[in-house]
Order: structure tokens, then C-alpha cells, then sequence
């Protein structure tokens, strides 16, 4: 349509390491209710880090996946909520690696399956300082592959109108400023321990 670009950044830093952890390190693979446990959860500035590298790097120094900062009074649900806010630290990392590229946003669209977490759709919104929604399609990707194939085989004229009324949005997350200052601080932290060669 000559209006759409696609801007991507990206890594193996997201719900990789969710599944990692919940299934290999807990043996546990109810992603609601860890999720759920999140609603009550409060990041402390002693909380734990955790760098979402498991499956690759985040840095050019080639880091792999860590927690850091643990001590005796870390539990699985702080172990879970220290792997939830990496990997929102890692998506803000690059919404500002896109926004240098020139990307401006109103929203950001979360898909997948790591879409179906409210908290972590809340989570995100307050790490990243922006609103973030959820689409009411499973696997939005897939939905887009079809609009594509509809409008290519002449089925629809655009894909404005192929995915007219097929693309809700589920729910939607806005910044709470409190809980984004804190995470601002904490982000810093993170960009340095992300940066470090060990």
C-alpha cells in the first residue's frame, strides 16, 4: 500500500526462556499461574536480574542467560518474576533500537503465546513506557500469512479489508507510572549487566 513498513529487531530473549524455565528448570508448565502469581508480585531494587540469553545473545560481547543477585530468600515465583522482567527489559531494548531506526509508536501488539498473560502484557507496558495490546487471534502471524494469500489470490483487494473485524483487540495495558519508575532504574542496572564481558 506504499504506507506500511516493517522495522524488526529482534533476538531469542522472549518466551523461550518462560518455557525453559517453567518446564526444564521447574517441571512445572502452568504458564497461568505463574502468570497470576504476578498480579501481587513487587520488584524490589534488590530484586534479582536475570539476562534472557539462553538461546542467544543480547550483546555483541556474546553473553549467555544468568540470573544475578540471588540470595537465600529467592523462591520460584521471584526466580519467575526476575525471567519476566529480562525479557521485558530485552523488548525494550529494542523498541529503542527501532525508535533510533526512525519507528514511532502509539501501541505495541503482543502476539503469541506469551500474549495470553495479562501480567505480562501489564509487565511490559510499565518496562517499556508504552501502551500494549493483545489480539483476540492466537497467532496473529498466522492470521496476517492468510490476509496476505487472500489479497495475493484475489480474494480481497487489500489487507485492510481482508482483516477487517478479524483483528480485535483482547485487552490492553497502559503504563502505570509508579511501577515504570522503578522499572526505569532497574533497566539501567540491567543495560550494564547486559553490556559486561564475564
Amino acid at each position: 500500500d506504499g504506507q506500511t513498513v516493517l522495522l524488526i529487531d529482534s533476538s531469542a530473549t522472549s518466551t523461550g526462556n518462560i518455557r525453559w524455565f517453567l518446564q526444564d528448570i521447574l517441571d512445572d508448565d502452568d504458564y497461568e499461574k505463574f502468570d497470576t502469581f504476578m498480579a501481587d508480585y513487587s520488584y524490589a531494587e534488590h530484586s534479582p536480574y536475570f539476562l534472557p540469553c539462553i538461546n542467544g545473545a543480547l550483546s555483541p560481547q556474546g553473553n549467555r542467560g544468568a540470573f544475578l543477585g540471588l540470595d537465600a530468600t529467592c523462591d520460584r515465583v521471584t526466580m519467575f518474576a526476575a525471567v519476566y522482567e529480562g525479557i521485558g527489559f530485552a523488548h525494550r531494548r529494542h523498541l529503542e533500537n527501532l525508535a533510533v531506526a526512525g519507528a514511532e509508536f502509539r501501541t505495541v501488539t503482543l502476539s503469541g503465546g506469551a500474549a495470553r498473560g495479562r501480567q505480562f502484557c501489564r509487565l511490559l507496558a510499565d518496562i517499556c513506557g508504552q501502551i500494549f495490546e493483545t489480539t483476540a487471534a492466537d497467532q496473529s502471524g498466522n492470521l496476517g500469512l492468510w490476509a496476505a494469500g487472500a489479497v495475493a489470490l484475489g480474494h480481497y483487494p487489500d489487507l485492510a479489508t481482508a482483516l477487517a473485524g478479524k483483528n480485535r483487540t483482547a485487552a490492553r495495558s497502559e503504563p502505570d507510572r509508579v511501577r515504570a519508575e522503578r522499572f526505569n532504574r532497574r533497566y539501567e542496572k540491567f543495560k550494564e549487566l547486559i553490556e559486561c564481558h564475564w
